[in-house]
């Protein structure tokens, strides 16, 4: 005998949108990118660990050679961060930046983050 109460309480606080109902939006698009830069890049998952930089509203790791950044604070932040690769791919807004003196220089801006993948990564 099916537990009808139990299934019902399940389906309710489950999240789930409509397809008819769903609109595009800058949140859905953002996933959708986020999605297909993990996709692409098992190092995300798979690729060694190693924390960067750790403050009360900042945090940069990397997982292999590609780096994430992340701002929680409202002001924009700028870190310097050794790097292996000459010349990375920030994921999330399509610019370069290369690296100088093993470094490379970066602003994240305020509650915002990045994705930095080597240039022979793939690319979003």
């Amino acid at each position: 005998m099916k537990d009808e109460k139990k299934t019902e309480t399940i389906i309710l606080l489950r999240p789930f949108i409509k397809l008819e109902e769903y609109e595009e939006n800058t949140f859905s698009d953002l996933i959708s990118v986020l999605g297909k830069i993990r996709k692409e890049n098992n190092e995300l998952a798979d690729g060694e660990y190693k924390e960067l930089l750790l403050t009360n509203r900042q945090y940069i790791f990397s997982r292999g050679d590609i780096i994430v950044a992340v701002n929680n604070d409202v002001k924009d932040y700028t870190a310097e961060i050794s790097v292996t690769q000459k010349k990375y791919l920030c994921a999330l807004n399509g610019k370069f930046i290369s690296a100088s003196d093993g470094k490379i220089k970066i602003t994240i801006k305020g509650n915002d983050g990045e994705i930095y993948l080597p240039c022979n990564k793939n690319t979003v």
